[in-house]
């Protein structure tokens, strides 16, 4: 799945590529061609570094490729390249961008309330291999001594856990 992925982006990346050397129905393919070729050039430098290692599941890079893939769809919208599968103007009023804003919103709080959670699960977590590293130094975490320890590291396990 992950190569035809790959394959259909590198297609549509070859037509877009091809696209920015006309100049569209519409004739703006000279005021164009600067912001096709920056977005097309970040997306090859994207494509290069992750094919060597770069994550792809960090934040930043999923967004440069949103916005690199966001801004060609707007070039294409502009140039006049629309169709059913390329990018088109929206039908956009005042009550659509309230109830986007709104979305937007919920969705920031809802983000906010995943990262406390998971800050808070990460912090019991790595608490608890601290304190089983310590236990494990001891050379016998098995001595009554170490009782108390050993009971905060059994409740400080499911805490962290979902």
């Amino acid at each position: 799945m992950g190569w035809i992925f790959l394959l259909l982006l590198l297609a549509s990346l070859a037509a877009a590529a091809w696209r920015s050397w006309g100049t569209g129905p519409n004739g703006l393919g000279d005021a164009e061609r600067p912001v096709r070729a920056v977005f097309l050039t970040s997306l090859l430098a994207l494509l290069i570094v992750s094919s060597i290692g770069f994550p792809w599941r960090m934040a930043a890079t999923g967004a440069l490729f949103a916005l690199c893939l966001g801004g060609l769809a707007a070039s294409d919208a502009r140039l006049g390249f629309a169709g059913r599968w390329l990018a088109g103007p929206l039908r956009w009023s005042p009550g659509i961008a309230r109830a986007a804003m709104s979305a937007s919103v919920a969705c920031i709080g809802i983000a906010l309330f995943i990262t406390q959670r998971a800050a808070e699960a990460e912090y019991k977590l790595t608490s608890a291999t601290k304190l089983a590293l310590t236990l494990t130094a001891t050379g016998n975490p098995n001595d009554p001594q170490y009782a108390a320890a050993r009971q905060d590291l059994l409740q400080l396990v499911p805490k962290g856990s979902p």
